[in-house]
């Protein structure tokens, strides 16, 4: 199924967890492989689909593939989240996701908030794991435009070994605001094949039709259903299906049997996504999964009594932002009663919540509402249980609250390459809702941690979202000589209040020889002709930064009076710099006559180097900070002295 809500800033919070859970809904929704029987499509219904369907080529063993995951025929969105699962024996998904062209992009710039690849990535929750691909993007104040159809994203995989692989939609989710209503949807999987069944008889694998039954096709909880994968097949000759893995999604151990029927009891009422995988004799498996809503049972008739309903039964906010749920009194077999409620939450301390009213008179046959306000203090997972009591009846419901930070960092680029002795810079944005008021200080952090890794600043250090919710620093990565090349991750770290996001930047540090600077630059800033002769006497200092290369070097000090007509210019002998030298108190003299009293003049110091004293052909100009004695390319050696009587 497809969840789809109204457009707006707080959509980034209530957004797209791939295991989103839908209390509301009672139909079950399914994901099918292309040689699969399809579910009977539902009418008006969105659809999210792999394509192509199939990609299936013996010759295959090697190189890479890609498949774009699409959207037709949706109402207005302002985000996605989708899960697919994989086979990682013949398939290796390579990061990072490609979104570039996703159908987002027609509407603003999306927000990553989740974006994961077998586990690892910059935004992943707990249900990623090796074989599992996420992302989730979200638009914070726009939306496409109905009907919407085109790309969400695009993911490459890199072939492995030999065999199938289904990509399989476990969750497909759309998003439009806050107030979430329910649309019927469809989704559709496609796989990857490269052997043949039987071996040696150059027909392609096909994956098994895979389908079950439920019955009772809604299971009360507490209630033993039958699970019957009678009805599926395989499709390649003479292949019968062997194996029926059944993840059930309650947190429990999958049941792994040869019988296709079985039983299995949900003990929480509420809503499951349950996949069987089908193995047939050779070796090829298919996925389908369906989300199967397990209400409460009732007590049967004519015994009265009553049951609670949490919608939604996920929350999803950020500290300090207050979300509700509405709590249902269900009157059964004409109940007539005052329930009360009470609260408990785990973990017990980060997460408040109150209850109006705090208790019902439900009358016979009807039900009736409370709501449930959530606020946090931190970032976590909650469970927040209500429970409703009336004489000897005790019910309860569940309320899962995910509290994410209130705002996203953002860096551009994400990949700098630094070459010793300079620096690069990649603008970190900060978005969020333009409510969220805290300060955010910045930190970074460069991996892995050595002595002669590159250097990471942050300017500003802190900042505060705009009404835009919109701000920005600027993170600079230097190297020195001494840096080590290779590849490091600078990461950047906002917290403001109690939130608290990251994000990464890979730096490359390539080697190369480093210029010589100017260590030191002196001269009279007031030339008298009586006083000194006329005599301008330059002292210079030169350093050779690179810790085992020697250079050779010549100072050339050019002067242009401020008429724009006299030049000078005057130049050194060459000197050889050995690794780490530093060269002291060189002086080259230009000589002023009485013509250029009253006249001021501009200099600027050339380094003309090279690795042999032949070839000089490379020029630096810069100057060592003499406060910081660090790399500095803003600072150059030049200067104005004025010509006196």
């Amino acid at each position: 199924m497809i969840l789809l809500v109204k457009p707006g800033l707080s959509a980034l919070i209530v957004l797209i967890i791939l295991s989103l859970s839908l209390p509301n809904m009672h139909t079950v929704s399914s994901s099918h492989a292309a040689s699969s029987t399809p579910a009977q499509p539902v009418p008006g219904a969105a659809l999210v689909a792999v394509n192509p369907s199939r990609i299936a080529d013996l010759t295959m063993v090697s190189g890479h593939i890609v498949f774009e995951i699409n959207v037709t025929a949706a109402p207005s969105i302002n985000g996605f989240g989708v899960v697919l699962s994989y086979n990682t024996t013949v398939l290796k998904a390579i990061a990072p996701l490609d979104y570039s062209s996703t159908v987002l992009n027609t509407a603003g710039t999306p927000i990553v908030v989740r974006n994961c690849v077998d586990g690892f990535g910059p935004s992943c929750f707990s249900q990623d794991t090796p074989g599992i691909i996420s992302l989730a993007l979200i638009l914070t104040a726009t939306a496409t435009l109905a009907p919407t159809s085109g790309t969400l994203f695009k993911v490459t995989l890199n072939i492995v070994g030999k065999g199938l692989s289904e990509i399989h939609m476990l969750s497909a989710v759309l998003t439009s605001g806050v107030n979430p209503d329910i649309v019927p949807s469809d989704t559709s999987d496609g796989y990857f094949t490269n052997i043949d069944c039987p071996e040696g008889s150059g027909r392609l694998c096909m994956p098994p039709i895979t389908d079950f039954t439920i019955v009772p096709p809604g299971p009360y909880a507490g209630v033993t259903a039958t699970f019957n994968a009678s009805a599926s097949l395989s499709t390649n000759p003479q292949g019968i299906i062997k194996k029926y893995s059944w993840q059930w999604g309650d947190g429990g151990p999958p049941t792994i049997t040869t019988n296709p029927v079985v039983q299995h009891m949900f003990t929480i009422a509420k809503i499951y996504t349950v996949t069987l995988i089908a193995t047939d004799s050779f070796g090829i498996s298919a996925s389908k999964s369906s989300r199967v809503s397990v209400p409460f049972q009732p007590p049967p008739p004519p015994n009265p009594d009553f049951a609670l309903v949490a919608r939604p039964d996920d929350l999803f906010t950020f500290p300090g932002g207050p979300l509700n749920s509405t709590i249902t009194g269900l009157s059964i077999n004409g109940f007539a009663g005052q329930v009360s409620f009470s609260t408990s939450v785990s973990p017990l301390t980060g997460l408040t919540m109150s209850l109006s009213p705090p208790s019902l008179s439900l009358s016979p046959n009807k039900n009736a509402n409370a709501s449930l306000q959530v606020v946090a203090s931190r970032m976590g997972l909650f469970v927040v249980n209500v429970t409703g009591a009336s004489g000897t009846f005790v019910h309860s419901v569940a309320v899962t609250v995910h509290v994410g930070s209130a705002f996203a960092v953002l860096p551009s680029p994400t990949f700098l390459q630094v070459f010793t002795c300079s620096s690069k810079v990649s603008t970190i944005f900060l978005l969020g809702p333009g409510s969220f008021a805290e300060t955010i200080q910045l930190s970074s952090l460069v991996s892995p941690p050595v002595s002669n890794g590159p250097a990471a600043s942050l300017n500003p250090t802190s900042v505060i979202l705009n009404s835009s919710g919109f701000a920005t620093s600027t993170l600079v990565v230097s190297a020195d000589a001494s840096t080590a090349p290779g590849y490091y991750l600078v990461a950047v770290t906002g917290t403001g209040g109690a939130s608290t996001a990251s994000e990464h930047v890979l730096v490359q540090v390539v080697a190369r020889t480093c210029p010589p600077l100017f260590s030191e630059l002196h001269w009279r800033h007031r030339l008298s002709i009586t006083r000194d002769g006329g005599v301008q006497t330059f002292t210079v200092g030169l350093l050779n930064p690179n810790t085992n290369v020697t250079l050779y070097a010549r100072v050339q000090i050019s002067i242009i009076g401020d008429t724009g007509i006299r030049t000078l210019s005057v130049s050194s002998v060459v000197f050889q710099l050995l690794p780490g030298q530093t060269l002291s108190d060189a002086r080259l003299a230009v000589v002023f006559n009485s013509g250029d009293i009253g006249h001021s003049f501009t200099f600027t110091g050339t380094i003309q180097w090279g690795s042999t004293p032949a070839d000089l052909s490379a020029v630096s100009t810069q100057l060592r900070d003499m406060g910081t004695e660090d790399f500095d390319e803003s600072k150059q050696a030049s200067g104005v002295f004025t010509v006196k009587p």
